[in-house]
């Protein structure tokens, strides 16, 4: 395996090591400030909330805070990974995985013609034991196993040299493909390192007889029918990580052949060749000559670019919670507008037939106590007895009752609905309680307010005089009967009206008193309820847009990493043609696109630089059909109020058609706004 070259290739390499490290520095330090606004945001909000005194308790502001919190200690992360590329800069970082007895401790004695006494112990290496070794300036680290890979925060080790490592080799073998092999692969792509698939052939040999061994490994790898059908049955484990491992290369190769050809002094040129080996280690080689320089670049830019792109979209992530959140809280607004309204419909009628009900029953009432009562002395005594077995004032306390249990029953039963559409709509993510007042208060409140019983009884004291028999004459007989009638008549219309006019005017009384506790209380009750829900949205609604403003600077600065990146590619493929770059997008280790009037790249050339699916793409007329464009389907803008007093509105994307997250993360890139997908 030739090394010409290498020297010079990994001087330029670590010149291309300090410009990246100046890059990574600059970025990191904006996104900390952008994280920080992200905070200060969420913090605003939680402190309006908290003057909200009906709001006991609103989960999702917390849930962020948290969240907010948690990127902030893990920004560091990204503080350290630059600093470990910058300690190895010298160093040209080769990362060797695979499961135990794959064969990387013979890859590893093939690639720095070892001695083989590693080999065929790979059962027997201790979990801490990471060999490295030191090889034409070139670093090779073999793990044994993938618990390196575990979410065991001290047992990392595996991940952390993947994020500094400038090439990976991952080895499988030509047995069936396990779970946890593209589990650990799946880690590994997302990191946006270059990976080479090597397929170790297990097929024992009787190398005692080389000539049949060759011919053998020749039919192998001339039939690979069986080879071909384990590499796309470990592709096909891609979707379950919404990855795309089409474009990763995959060598098969026999190793022990490979490492048995150069054991002796006298090398087996046929053996080597048939072991085909000799891809791997040209394809090494051409990635540290041609590419060395390029792939330290692009090894601070993910530095930077892969946690980035992760905090972009939890930032987004909680914009469209803000917006989810809001629109529950605005709908629930609606429904007890709406509510209200037919409340008060229904109370208003009730209050009216009570009131005309009342209005026919004292008429009737006054006739009845009239005809027996014209002529009694403590009249205002008797009526106002009356009055009281009739419980005219009980019957106003009962509906007025009424209505605020109903009005209670009603507000928890919205409440509760917003609750459970909270609870369901993110996944239990959230939890709110809204204080309601209960129906005591309300009842005594009614008690008090409501007139006296004695407001019915104002009668001024009168006598009819019915019975006077002065001055009777004869002939006068008649005339007696005459006048006595005209004073009982007299008596009665008196006494009909006083009681009339007396009770009818309590009784309105009565009834306004009644409208009055409806609509100053129970009504301004609801009132203040639909204002907290209505004022509780609009928050929601302004910490979405806060939150996608923040998201949207943190695209141009994760925009600004990857252009860096994309140039330098253009310039190390030699090309000079490009014109007019609108806009870029990536997902570091999965697909990058960038939009462009007119260039001549060729995206194949680039796929194969970055590791990484590359697409070029024509801006279209405008924003709307470049992200239909990209987003694969036709979308729509949801409104969210800011202001009451203004038409000021916020958006979200949300697509018409189910999208394809990878698409959905690229879109995110060019969207001011969260999608709702």
């Amino acid at each position: 395996m030739t090394t010409s070259g290498i020297n010079v290739e990994l001087s330029r390499f670590r010149i291309a090591a300090e410009r990246g490290y100046d890059l990574a520095t600059e970025k990191y330090t904006k996104i900390v400030l952008t994280l920080q606004r992200a905070a200060q945001s969420v913090e605003s909000s939680h402190s309006k909330q908290s003057k909200m005194a009906q709001l006991q308790n609103t989960a999702l502001l917390s849930k962020q805070n948290e969240e907010i919190q948690e990127l902030k200690e893990k920004i560091s992360v990204i503080r350290e990974n630059i600093e470990s590329l910058k300690a190895q800069q010298k160093d040209f970082s080769i990362v060797v995985y695979g499961r135990a007895m794959a064969g990387k401790s013979t890859l590893m004695e093939i690639l720095t013609r070892g001695d083989g006494k590693s080999i065929g112990k790979g059962t027997k290496r201790k979990k801490q034991e990471i060999r490295e070794y030191y090889w034409n300036g070139l670093k090779l680290i073999d793990f044994p196993g993938f618990e390196f890979f575990n979410n065991d925060e001290n047992d990392k080790s595996g991940m952390n040299a993947a994020k500094t490592a400038d090439l990976v080799l991952f080895l499988l073998t030509n047995e069936e493909p396990q779970p946890e092999e593209a589990q650990c692969f799946a880690q590994l792509k997302s990191l946006g390192k270059p990976i080479l698939c090597i397929v170790n052939i297990k097929k024992t040999l009787n190398f005692k007889k080389k000539d049949a061994a060759v011919k053998e490994l020749q039919q192998i790898f001339s039939e690979d029918e069986e080879i071909q059908a384990v590499i796309e049955n470990f592709k096909s484990f891609a979707p379950n990580y919404h990855q795309d491992w089409s474009d990763i290369k995959f060598f098969p190769t026999h190793l022990e052949s490979a490492y048995l050809a150069h054991a002796n002094k006298n090398p087996d040129e046929k053996l080597y060749e048939a072991s085909h080996f000799q891809e791997v280690g040209d394809f090494i080689m051409d990635k540290v000559r041609r590419d060395g320089t390029f792939l330290r670049i692009k090894n601070y830019v993910d530095a930077v670019a892969v946690p980035t792109n992760a905090i972009l979209m939890k930032i987004f992530e909680h914009a469209k919670n803000s917006f989810k959140e809001c629109k529950l809280w605005t709908d629930s607004h609606k429904n007890v507008r709406e509510w209200r309204h037919e409340f008060w419909g229904h109370a208003n009628t009730k209050l009216y037939k009570i009131f005309e009900n009342l209005q026919q029953n004292l008429n009737y009432e006054i006739q009845e106590f009239v005809e027996e009562n014209y002529d009694a002395k403590d009249v205002a005594g008797k009526w106002r007895k009356h009055i009281q077995d009739f419980g005219y004032i009980a019957r106003y306390q009962q509906i007025l009752e009424y209505l605020a249990v109903k009005c209670e029953v009603e507000l928890k039963e919205l409440d509760a609905e917003l609750t459970n559409e909270l609870k369901y709509s993110l996944a239990g993510k959230t939890q709110t309680d809204i204080e309601i007042k209960g129906t005591m208060p309300w009842t005594q409140y009614i008690k008090i307010n409501l007139p006296k019983l004695e407001n019915f009884v104002s009668v001024s004291e009168f006598s009819a005089n019915v019975t006077d028999n002065t001055n009777l004459k004869f002939g006068g007989f008649f005339s007696f009967f005459e006048n006595k009638e005209n004073k009982i008549r007299d008596a009665k219309d008196k006494l009909f009206k006083q009681l009339k006019d007396s009770s009818f005017a309590a009784l309105t009384k009565v009834n306004n008193q009644a409208r009055e506790i409806l609509n100053r209380y129970m009504l301004v009750n609801i009132d203040e309820f639909s204002n907290v829900l209505a004022n509780y949205a609009l928050m929601l609604a302004r910490l979405g847009k806060s939150q996608s403003e923040i998201a949207e600077n943190l695209i141009g600065e994760y925009n600004e990493l990857n252009s860096v990146l994309f140039e330098d590619a253009f310039s190390y493929k030699g090309v000079e043609n490009v014109w007019g770059i609108r806009a870029t997008m990536r997902i570091p280790g999965e697909m990058s696109i960038v939009i462009v009037d007119n260039t001549d790249i060729n995206p194949h050339d680039i796929s194969e630089l970055l590791g990484e699916r590359f697409f070029i793409m024509k801006p279209q007329k405008n924003w709307n059909e470049n992200m239909k464009k990209v987003l694969h389907c036709d979308f729509k803008l949801d409104s969210y109020q800011l202001d009451f007093e203004t038409d000021d509105k916020t958006h979200s994307v949300t697509p018409l058609e189910k999208v394809n997250p990878t698409r959905l993360k690229l879109a995110q890139q060019i969207s001011p706004y969260p999608i709702m997908a």
